[in-house]
């Protein structure tokens, strides 16, 4: 996977981004910023850069926004797309209306930068493009973490 060509979109973060979205430009993401429906799904449907990847904040409001999730889904369309939440670990039934939304990865804070691309590459990874290493056919299916990653 090539991180200078990923993109990642920080979803509705308001004004809260600006540390995130450094984070993740250091770690060679192209980070892009929407706090708009329309806009935020513009983005993910442009077919030459697709974002693949969607960070929301831990406090998303659903279920009053859950139509939005699903605006950008859509708009994704085939070349799929992945939500991660990223902040304070929010209480039991909202973690619930994640699942429910098909938010599946989170960054519950602090994390440490080895974290944050662990889960980045988790949420753009993409068993069309190939691989690196030739010697490897097929895509491993075990789930794999790194060991030093903390529970």
């Amino acid at each position: 996977m090539t991180p200078e060509r990923e993109r990642v979109l920080l979803y509705a973060f308001g004004h809260g981004h600006g540390e995130l979205a450094q984070r993740i430009r250091q770690l060679g993401y192209e980070t892009l910023v929407e706090n708009e429906p329309r806009a935020a799904a513009a983005g993910v449907a442009r077919p030459l850069e697709p974002v693949r990847a969607i960070l929301l904040p831990a406090d998303f409001a659903l279920p009053q926004r859950g139509g939005e999730l699903d605006q950008l889904t859509r708009a994704a369309g085939s070349a799929g797309l992945r939500f991660v939440v990223v902040g304070e670990r929010p209480a039991t039934g909202a973690l619930g209306l994640l699942r429910d939304k098909n938010v599946r990865l989170c960054l519950w804070s602090p994390f440490h930068e080895r974290e944050l691309r662990f889960v980045l590459n988790r949420a753009l990874f993409d068993p069309t493009r190939g691989f690196y290493d030739s010697e490897q056919p097929d895509v491993r299916h075990d789930l794999r973490v790194p060991t030093s990653l903390g529970a």
